[in-house]
């Protein structure tokens, strides 16, 4: 799995932590599924 660049990491965790708990679920999804195959097993 390609790993995002650090600066690119904390950005992504600031973003998250700012959502509410339906839009974490939208944002993880998204991610998941730029994993394709087995992402979402992956991610959880």
């Amino acid at each position: 799995m390609k790993k995002y660049p650090k600066e690119i990491e904390e950005q992504m965790l600031n973003l998250y932590k700012s959502l509410s708990e339906k839009d974490r679920r939208r944002y993880a999804g998204i991610e998941a599924t730029k994993l394709s195959h087995g992402g979402i097993r992956t991610t959880r």
